[in-house]
């Protein structure tokens, strides 16, 4: 929330000397901060707010196993904050990159299987079947769960009040957008173009 504008988060799956993981402004592509090691085959990444003792986003990416580079070992994972501080490596860092709003406040909790906090509990209920999209669909900010299970299409929504009033996120521009574009086949959740947090 610091720089003006938008920015772009990087997981690079080709080899990289340096930056494979990198932040770059979005109207430049000047890096603002990156990966200061190799990398070979980051095939994971994802950025969201999951921690609010850090302003803005939390951004963490993997290696891909299939690289072939870590033969016996586990491949790196790496979580840094906005500003390009590392704050985690290894088995601390998510191992998903399925995010939603979901518990009321301006963080994003992971999806394993249900809803989660970063660093805490879970909340219901049980997420079943594929998941096909995560998008504020009804319209109070949160954002809803959509699966297909054999024979069924499922929309999981929570029942967590929230503690203040937003508008739709899908009245955001970048928002509404990558909602459409994840009808291409390769879904990753929608981004907004701005911090909920400091808005």
């Amino acid at each position: 929330p610091s720089h003006p504008g938008l920015e772009v988060f990087y997981a690079l799956e080709t080899p990289q000397k340096r930056n494979g993981v990198a932040l770059v402004a979005g109207d430049t592509g000047q890096a603002l901060w990156g990966h200061p090691a190799e990398t070979f085959h980051v095939g994971s990444g994802q950025i969201a707010d999951l921690d609010p003792a850090h302003p803005g986003c939390e951004a963490w990416a993997a290696e891909d196993p299939k690289s072939g580079a870590f033969e016996g070992g586990t491949p790196p994972r790496w979580l840094y904050s906005a500003a390009g501080e590392l704050l985690a490596e290894g088995q601390a860092v998510p191992g998903t990159t399925s995010v939603v709003y979901w518990d009321g406040d301006t963080q994003r909790e992971l999806l394993r299987g249900q809803p989660t906090d970063f660093q805490g509990g879970t909340y219901p209920p049980r997420i079943e079947g594929r998941m096909l999209a995560v998008a504020d669909i009804t319209g109070d900010w949160r954002e809803e769960i959509i699966t297909s299970v054999k024979g069924e299409m499922r929309i999981y929504t929570t029942t967590i009040p929230a503690s203040d009033r937003r508008v739709c996120l899908m009245q955001d521009p970048l928002y509404r957008l990558d909602v459409v574009a994840a009808a291409m086949g390769y879904y990753q959740v929608p981004m907004t173009s701005y911090d909920l947090a400091t808005e």
